[in-house]
C-alpha cells in the first residue's frame, strides 16, 4: 500500500487528530485493542457495544489526508502487467478473478451491469469485461483510474461515490477492501441500494478481525515476541476493521439480508476440504465476503 510518501521516503505524521464514535451504532463506549505504528502512535479500540474495531482517535480524515493516502497506492502496474502481457503474478491473479467472477455469477444468476466501488488499478474490470459483464469501475484517484484505462482499457471514473452520477441500475455491485478506508460507510451502503437493479446483488470483502491469523498476530504481540512491520510512510488508511460479529447486524440494521457468507484468502482460490471447514463452516479467514440482496 504505496502513499505519495512512498517514493520519497519520508514519515508520515499526523497533523491533527480527532476523536471518534463507533461507526457502527455511535457509542462511545470502547477499550483498547491494540497499538501499532511508530512509536505505537495509533490505537485500535474495540466498541462495547457493536463489538466493530476502530481507529480511535484517527489522523483527521481532511483533503491532506485522503490525497496523501489514496492518490498513489499501488506502486507499479508491472508486477501484473509488462511489455503488452500477463506476468506469473498477473496470471495468478487473473486467474483468481475469473474464479471469483463465477462464484459471483452463481448468486446473482446472470451476467450482466457489473460496478466495482474502488477498482484500483482496474484489473478486476479487465477480467470482468473478458468474461462477459458489461463492467464500471470508481475510484477516488484519478492516478489510478488513469492507469486503468490506459493500461488495461477498462471504464474507471474518477471520484467520490457519494458525489458521482452514474448510470445504473447494475445487476451486482462489488466493494473490495475499500469500505473499511471511509469514515461513513453506512452513507455508501445505503446508497449502493439505490443503484442496483430489482433482485440485484451488492458483494462487500473487508478484513476479518477475528481471523485466526490476525488473533495469533494480537497474541504474539502481547507477549513481545512480534512487532510491527511498519514504514513511516504508510497512513493508518483501515479507519475500521470489521469482523463477522459486528458486521452482519449492521448490514441488517440498513435494510439487507445475507444470502452468502465467507472467508477467504487472498493468495488462493482453493476449495477443498480444509478450505471448506476453515472459510465455509469456522469462516476464521483473513477477509469476509458478504453477498447481500435488499
Amino acid at each position: 500500500m504505496a502513499t505519495t510518501l512512498t517514493e520519497s521516503n519520508q514519515e508520515y505524521v499526523p497533523k491533527a487528530w480527532e476523536e471518534v464514535p463507533c461507526m457502527f451504532c455511535g457509542s462511545r463506549r470502547n477499550h483498547l485493542l491494540e497499538k501499532f505504528g511508530p512509536e505505537n502512535r495509533y490505537h485500535y479500540v474495540r466498541c462495547a457495544d457493536c463489538h466493530l474495531t476502530y481507529l480511535n482517535p484517527r489522523p483527521r480524515y481532511d483533503e491532506e489526508f485522503v490525497e496523501t493516502a489514496y492518490d498513489v497506492y499501488e506502486s507499479t502496474v508491472e508486477k501484473l502487467w509488462k511489455n503488452g502481457a500477463l506476468t506469473a503474478e498477473g496470471q495468478r491473479q487473473y486467474d483468481w478473478y475469473v474464479k471469483l467472477l463465477q462464484e459471483m455469477e452463481s448468486v446473482v444468476g446472470r451476467k450482466g451491469r457489473l460496478l466495482e466501488i474502488g477498482c484500483h488499478l482496474g484489473f478486476f474490470l479487465k477480467v470482468a469485461t473478458e468474461t462477459g459483464w458489461t463492467a464500471t469501475g470508481v475510484d477516488i484517484s484519478p492516478t489510478m483510474t488513469k492507469l486503468g484505462r490506459e493500461v488495461f482499457g477498462v471504464n474507471a471514473k474518477c471520484g467520490n461515490w457519494l458525489e458521482l452520477d452514474l448510470e445504473g441500475p447494475y445487476d451486482l455491485i462489488y466493494c473490495s477492501h475499500t469500505l473499511e478506508h471511509i469514515p461513513n460507510p453506512g452513507d455508501w451502503i445505503d446508497r449502493f441500494g439505490r443503484y442496483l437493479a430489482p433482485n440485484g446483488t451488492l458483494c462487500i470483502e473487508v478484513p476479518n478481525m477475528q481471523s485466526l491469523d490476525r488473533r495469533f498476530k494480537r497474541a504474539l504481540k502481547r507477549t513481545g515476541l512480534r512487532k510491527d512491520r511498519w514504514q513511516g510512510w504508510r497512513t493508518p488508511d483501515h479507519l475500521f476493521e470489521p469482523c463477522e460479529r459486528s458486521f452482519a447486524p449492521y448490514l441488517k440494521s440498513r435494510g439487507w439480508n445475507i444470502v452468502g457468507l465467507t472467508t477467504y484468502s487472498r493468495k488462493t482460490f482453493k476449495t477443498g476440504p480444509v478450505q471448506k471447514l476453515m472459510h465455509s463452516v469456522l469462516r476464521v479467514g483473513s477477509n469476509l465476503r458478504f453477498y447481500l440482496k435488499r
